[in-house]
């Protein structure tokens, strides 16, 4: 049970993670 939650959690903040560098190298390229 642990080990689910603890995977998915990581998944969660993987993707969170990955949309918040989209998003600032979407900014910083829309910026240059």
């Amino acid at each position: 049970m642990a080990e689910i939650e603890r995977d998915r959690l990581l998944a969660y903040f993987a993707g969170i993670g990955s949309s918040v560098i989209f998003g600032l190298s979407f900014l910083f390229t829309k910026n240059a």
